[in-house]
């Protein structure tokens, strides 16, 4: 573990991600301004849901965590050093998968951390949904949620409970878009361009999501908050299921593509642009 620590130090290099983690402090607090000033009366799971909602995920949180994963892309000699010393392609790819998988992590639990500072003496921890949500999940702020789903969900969950599935969610769909982003640029070798495509595969599924076709419901905005989940899945209390198994297909996927291509990828030991 202490290897892989060390691996993401030198990879990712946090100096140069010191701004994007200052603007996502900046952010986090406009939201928990804006919900503090928008009078409803709200508690920690809230923000929580705020924070991960739909368009602070997709357009925000994606972007950065992307920008972050930026210089993981690269292939410098401190690749053919890592090649080198573990005499295999294969675990060097499953060394960077792993790596956005601690990423996904410590990016969903950092966002998590900065809404327990914002709450701490001031907002209510209480295990009970708030009239925010029901504001918030309800009528036209959210038109992909009803008002159905809204009261199945809350009889059949805690907010901690949907908070703790939210985050399980999140880091499952940030892996994906960072090995994404990392397949893309095993084919392509210019991360500027791996680095749009990525966001041109994003803005497609945001567009398609929009729709209720059967294209929409496999888009990524439909699979990560359970409340878009259809009525039936709610009675049946598979819509947990469904959810998790949509994005460990796709990742599953992702890592094999990405394995394939690890056979006719040989590293070329330079500073990709």
């Amino acid at each position: 573990m202490k290897k892989m620590l060390n691996y993401l130090a030198i990879k990712i290099n946090f100096n140069k991600i010191r701004l994007i983690i200052i603007v996502a402090c900046v952010y986090q607090f406009f939201i928990y301004l804006d919900m503090l000033f928008g009078g409803y009366r709200f508690n920690f799971y809230d923000i929580i849901i705020e924070q991960f909602g739909y368009l602070n995920l997709f357009y925000f949180i994606s972007f950065c965590f992307l920008l972050i994963l930026y210089n993981l892309c690269n292939n410098n000699t401190f690749n053919e050093y890592v090649c080198v010393r573990l005499n295999s392609k294969y675990k060097v790819y499953n060394m960077n998968i792993v790596a956005i998988l601690l990423m996904s992590i410590f990016s969903t639990i950092f966002f998590d951390v900065i809404a327990v500072l914002e709450c701490i003496g001031r907002i209510s921890f209480n295990n009970k949904w708030s009239e925010y949500f029901y504001s918030n999940m309800t009528g036209n702020l959210n038109l992909f949620f009803s008002e159905e789903n809204t009261q199945l969900i809350t009889t059949k969950l805690t907010p901690l409970n949907y908070v703790l599935f939210t985050n399980n969610l999140v880091t499952l769909y940030l892996l994906f878009i960072g090995a994404l982003f990392f397949v893309i640029n095993l084919c392509i070798r210019k991360r500027a361009i791996s680095f749009i495509i990525s966001i041109i595969i994003l803005a497609i599924n945001l567009f398609v999501g929009s729709s209720n076709s059967i294209i929409g419901k496999l888009s990524f905005t439909q699979n990560i908050f359970f409340i878009t989940s259809s009525y039936q899945d709610f009675q049946s209390n598979n819509y947990i299921l469904y959810k998790h198994l949509y994005w460990t297909i796709l990742n599953l996927v992702i890592y094999l593509i990405g394995l394939a291509l690890m056979r006719k990828y040989d590293y070329e030991f330079e500073e990709l642009i």
